[in-house]
């Protein structure tokens, strides 16, 4: 059994894309173990308030991390 345990800031990722992170992080661990750890890979999300913690001194928001919208044109 694999447990993996991600640490996100809160409101940094839709629910989309924690879907697909889950989806990324369980084929990593299938690519190294066989496709019959698939189904004992755990994936936890832990979402951190935005704000509880930091880099470098000073606290992360999530607006912080996100991309601006002008960067993703």
């Amino acid at each position: 059994m694999s447990i993996m345990k991600v640490e996100l800031i809160e409101g940094a990722f839709t629910a989309e894309k924690k879907a697909q992170m889950i989806t990324t992080l369980t084929d990593a661990i299938v690519q190294f173990e066989g496709e019959q750890a698939r189904e004992t890979t755990l994936v936890l999300l832990n979402e951190v308030k935005s704000g509880d913690w930091g880099k470098g001194g000073v606290p992360l928001t999530a607006q912080a991390v996100m991309p601006s919208k002008a960067s993703k044109a």
